[in-house]
């Protein structure tokens, strides 16, 4: 902005505080379009965390399910075990007494099988739900982060809402103190140039393109006692104050 203690051209003024409200509202409103996705990122946080959360609770389901089906199979294999061993004695002939013998053998081998594969299904259950607890922890501290973070952005959201309503009745003063002429300059400007249309000149260049500027172009500038345009990007330009 211009120094306070400056002459100023009433219509470059004007227009100075025009850019300013109009960059500050494209900043807000690419804030505001911000705020939403940044909640819904956040939102997918949590939902992941839940999705995995279901599917290592289904995998303990499933995993449930299957040491049932195997209590029942080692159940049955042992029944038929204890009936097999329970014929040994009463057995007469040699081939009938070995063929027992295979049968009691290929038992136990089931047996085993079914054992060690019901150890390994609780482990991998104990395992699980282990893990379970600590997503279940995560969780909670996700939740309660979101909540947290939204009620903040939700805020800022109405914020940047009230900050946009004063903005805009700046504007709306500022646009009717410039000249029909200067205005139309700025909207053809801003058109291209958007959202930088009046920039300052600093050690002697142009803000908006940083090309040096003539030297009477630049003391001209520096009166900030009129308009005057960069003869390269067109931008309107003025003098700040002391470099």
């Amino acid at each position: 902005m211009v120094a306070t203690d400056m002459a100023v051209n009433a219509d470059l003024k004007a227009l100075i505080e025009l850019q300013a409200a109009d960059s500050r509202i494209v900043e807000i409103e690419r804030e505001k379009a911000r705020l939403p996705e940044a909640i819904e990122a956040m939102r997918q946080e949590v939902v992941t965390s839940l999705a995995e959360y279901d599917a290592a609770s289904r995998q303990v389901e499933l995993l449930e399910a299957r040491h049932e089906v195997i209590r029942r199979e080692r159940a049955e294999e042992e029944e038929r075990l204890a009936h097999t061993q329970e014929r040994l004695p009463n057995i007469t002939t040699q081939k009938a007494y070995y063929a027992l013998l295979k049968e009691v053998e290929t038992a136990e081998r089931a047996l085993a099988s079914l054992a060690e594969e019901g150890s390994r299904i609780d482990a991998e259950a104990a395992e699980l739900r282990a893990k379970l607890v600590e997503v279940k922890k995560g969780m909670v501290g996700e939740e309660t982060l979101f909540e947290e973070r939204k009620a903040a952005m939700e805020a800022e959201f109405v914020h940047l809402d009230k900050e946009l309503e004063t903005l805009r009745k700046k504007r709306q003063k500022a646009v009717a103190a410039v000249a029909p002429k200067a205005l139309s300059s700025y909207k053809r400007i801003a058109s291209r140039r958007a959202p930088l249309v009046v920039v300052e000149v600093r050690d002697g260049r142009c803000t908006g393109c940083h090309i040096l500027l003539p030297p009477q172009l630049y003391v001209d500038v520096k009166r900030n006692d009129r308009i005057h345009l960069c003869g390269q990007c067109n931008r309107i330009l003025y003098y700040a104050g002391e470099e």
